[in-house]
């Protein structure tokens, strides 16, 4: 877990620049949620705007390649997969999606355009993107409260999957 000096030295340094900090009033070093890249953490730009900032983890972008790799040399090692299958390809496949996933400029960019075909969509919410902080490996939206689908799928007496299919983002707020 990234937690203080080391978060701020990521953002001002490897991100944001020193001055990041002066775009916002605060910053809360606990996260709110974690995931396998990264961490989300709570703050509130100038203007007042509550934000989630998510965060990735220093060094995941930069070792997909050699840790796929190392998975390859294992497999071929220990001959746990048969001969017949492409390997190669699957691992190819494995790094291009997983530099996808760590791309945040490219997810900042398909939830504007969700946000914007949306818009107009009644029960679905996508939050916005704040474009003035964020980067390759930080991605900053406006923080809204909502339902998590698994939770309306016990609610509702459907499975995810189902409630997934009707809900994106859901916010009572908006």
């Amino acid at each position: 877990m990234i937690k203080g000096v080391e978060e701020e030295m990521f953002l001002k340094e490897a991100e944001l620049g020193p001055e990041w900090s002066s775009k916002l009033t605060s910053f809360d070093y606990e996260p709110l949620a974690a995931a396998s890249i990264g961490q989300v953490h709570h703050a509130v730009t100038k203007d007042g705007l509550d934000v989630a900032m998510k965060i990735q983890y220093p060094g995941v972008a930069d070792n997909i390649d050699s840790d796929i790799d190392n998975v390859k040399l294992i497999l071929d090692y220990t001959n746990l997969l048969p001969e017949q299958m492409y390997i190669d390809s699957a691992i190819k496949v494995a790094k291009e999606e997983l530099s996808r996933e760590c791309d945040y400029e490219l997810e900042a960019n398909n939830q504007k355009r969700f946000h914007e075909l949306l818009s107009n969509t009644e029960g679905c919410y996508v939050p916005m993107v704040i474009d003035g902080i964020r980067s390759k490996r930080i991605l900053t939206t406006e923080l809204v409260s909502g339902n998590v689908c698994w939770w309306m799928a016990l609610v509702l007496g459907n499975t995810s999957k189902q409630v997934s299919r009707k809900f994106i983002i859901t916010s009572p707020a908006k």
